[in-house]
């Protein structure tokens, strides 16, 4: 009996997978992407960049290691294209318990991704 196999490539930016290539040429398109925040680690305030492919209702939120949600950014129907939030992780929030990680988390219909930031106070 043969068994049929195939070849698969990541392509993304930084950790964020943005597609996969398959050997024979197809891309499956990821339907949002969580761009690198910056600066990162931050001393106060962060930007956050996403991209929505296609219409469809999204959450970002910041959460600490956890899982616990900190700060609901924004959570409400996007249509396509890349947007812009910043944070200001200063004492403005009783929640943060100071210097360390947290993370972004970014959701857009049933996938969520995540990406680390560090807070240096």
């Amino acid at each position: 009996e043969k068994i049929n196999s195939i070849s698969i490539r990541l392509r993304g930016i930084g950790n964020d997978i943005i597609g996969i290539d398959v050997e024979n040429g197809i891309t499956i398109p990821e339907d949002f992407v969580l761009y690198p925040a910056y600066p990162n680690p931050f001393n106060s305030r962060i930007r956050i960049r996403i991209e929505v492919k296609k219409a469809m209702k999204i959450s970002l939120s910041i959460q600490n290691v956890l899982e616990e949600r900190i700060k609901m950014l924004v959570e409400e129907y996007h249509n396509p294209g890349i947007y812009s939030y910043e944070w200001d992780g200063t004492n403005n929030y009783s929640e943060l318990t100071g210097s360390g990680l947290y993370l972004i988390a970014f959701t857009a219909g049933e996938q969520t991704k995540t990406q680390k930031i560090v807070l240096l106070k």
